[in-house]
C-alpha cells in the first residue's frame, strides 16, 4: 500500500502504473497482513487504492490522492488492534449483511462511504490547523484541493460503476447527494455556534444530528437501499446510524474536554454539548464568570485548564455520557425491531455498544474518572 503513494510515478504518464492494477488485485488476495484483517477493512483499501490508480489523470493527482490511502491505513490498523470500529467502512458492510446475509457486494460501497468520511475529516482538520504526518509534504492548498476532489468525484464515481438496476444507482446517487446537504447544513449551524454566548442546548443537538447523526444515517440508507429492503426497514436502518452518529460524537466531544492534551474546541470556541450545558446551568455572576473564562481559554492554557476543571467537577461530562448512552441504547432496540440477519446483527449490535473503559489505564489514573469514554472513540472522522 505505501508503494501506492511514496512518490510520484518516474514514467510521466500512468501507462505502467495502470497496467499494474490488476497484478496487484491478484497479489493483494494473498496477502498475509490480511490474516489480522478481521473486519475485512482492508478489502476497502484495496478498492479505494484501485479505484485512485484508474481514475487519476496525472501521476501528480495520483501521488496527492494516493496519500488518502496512507490515512485511511492507519485509521484502520488502530480499530483493528483496540476492538472499535471505523464506523463509514463498519456501517455499510454490516447493514448490507444484515439484510442480505452477506457483505461483499457492499464493499465499493464502503469505499465510497469511507471518501466521504476522510473528505470531510480533512476540511475539518484544516479548519482546525491540524496537518497528519503523511500530508507534512503538501500545503494547505493541495490539501483542500485533494479533499474537494475526493468528495465531488470519487464517491460518485464509485456508484456510477456498481452492478446495480440503473433506477437503484440513480437513488444510490440521490441519497448520497441529499444526505451531504443534510452534513453540510449541520456544519454550518456547528460553526454559526461558535464563541456564542447565548446557545441552547437544542441549537446544539441541532447541529450534531446534522453534521455526524445524518452521515452515518447517510452510510446506512446506501447500504439498505443497495440491499434491496423495504422501506421501513431502510428508515429503521438509517434511524439507527443517526442514534450512533449522534452517540459518538457526544462521546467524542467529552473525550476532547478530558484527555486531550490541546483542547481544539475550547481553542476554536467550539460550543459542544458539555459547554453549553454548563452555561445554561449557570446565572447571573457565575455565568458571566464562566464565558469569560471561556473566551479566555482560547488563548490561555491556564483558563483552558479551569474550564476542564469546572466542567469535570459539574458532573457534565458524566451527564453528556450519559445522553450518548441514550442513544446507544435506541440504536440497539432498533437493531431488535428491524429483524437484522446474522452475520450483520452481530456487528451491528457491536457498534451500538459503548466502551466503557479507558483502555490505556493510566488516563484514567490521571482523570481520576473515566466517565464511561473509549479513548479510541475520539474525533470520529470516519
Amino acid at each position: 500500500m505505501t508503494a501506492v503513494v511514496d512518490a510520484v510515478p518516474a514514467d510521466d504518464t500512468l501507462t505502467v502504473r495502470r497496467a499494474g492494477v490488476e497484478s496487484r488485485r491478484a497479489a493483494s488476495r494473498t496477502d498475509n497482513s490480511d490474516l489480522d484483517d478481521i473486519r475485512g477493512y482492508k478489502r476497502v483499501l484495496r478498492a479505494i487504492a484501485e479505484l485512485i490508480a484508474e481514475t487519476a489523470v496525472s501521476p501528480q493527482q495520483w501521488a496527492l490522492l494516493g496519500s488518502v490511502v496512507v490515512g485511511l491505513d492507519s485509521c484502520v490498523s488502530a480499530p483493528n488492534k483496540s476492538g472499535d470500529v471505523v464506523p463509514s467502512i463498519e456501517l455499510p458492510l454490516a447493514v448490507h449483511a444484515a439484510i442480505t446475509g452477506e457483505e461483499d457486494a457492499a464493499v465499493p460501497l464502503a469505499a465510497a462511504c469511507a471518501l466521504v468520511c476522510v473528505s470531510i475529516g480533512l476540511f475539518d482538520d484544516l479548519a482546525d490547523g491540524d496537518r497528519r504526518g503523511h500530508w507534512a509534504r503538501h500545503s494547505a492548498g493541495e490539501i483542500n484541493l485533494a479533499a474537494a476532489t475526493m468528495l465531488s468525484a470519487l464517491p460518485s464515481l464509485i456508484l456510477a460503476s456498481l452492478d446495480v438496476a440503473p433506477p437503484r444507482r440513480a437513488c444510490l446517487q440521490q441519497i448520497l447527494a441529499e444526505g451531504l446537504l443534510r452534513m453540510s447544513a449541520g456544519q454550518q449551524a456547528d460553526l454559526a455556534l461558535t464563541g456564542a454566548h447565548e446557545v441552547t442546548v437544542g441549537q446544539v443537538e441541532a447541529a450534531v444530528l446534522g453534521k455526524t447523526g445524518e452521515r452515518f444515517a447517510t452510510y446506512c440508507k446506501l447500504a439498505a437501499e443497495m440491499a434491496d429492503a423495504t422501506p421501513e426497514a431502510m428508515s429503521l436502518y438509517e434511524a439507527f446510524g443517526r442514534e450512533i452518529g449522534i452517540a459518538r460524537q457526544l462521546v467524542s466531544d467529552c473525550h476532547e474536554l478530558a484527555f486531550d492534551p490541546v483542547c481544539r474546541d475550547l481553542v476554536h470556541g467550539t460550543r459542544t454539548m458539555p459547554i453549553v450545558a454548563h452555561i445554561n446551568r449557570l446565572s447571573g455572576s457565575d455565568r458571566r464568570r464562566f464565558l469569560d473564562l471561556l473566551d479566555r481559554s482560547r488563548t490561555d492554557r491556564h483558563a483552558e485548564k479551569l474550564v476542564r476543571e469546572e466542567l469535570r467537577a459539574s458532573g457534565e461530562l458524566s451527564r453528556v455520557i450519559f445522553r450518548a448512552r441514550l442513544h446507544y441504547g435506541r440504536a440497539r432496540a432498533i437493531i431488535d425491531r428491524v429483524g437484522a440477519r446474522e452475520p450483520g446483527r452481530a456487528r451491528l449490535l457491536c457498534v451500538a455498544r459503548p466502551g466503557f473503559a479507558d483502555p490505556t489505564g493510566a488516563s484514567a489514573a490521571r482523570a481520576g474518572n473515566d466517565f464511561g469514554l473509549r479513548l479510541d472513540q475520539s474525533r470520529p472522522a470516519a
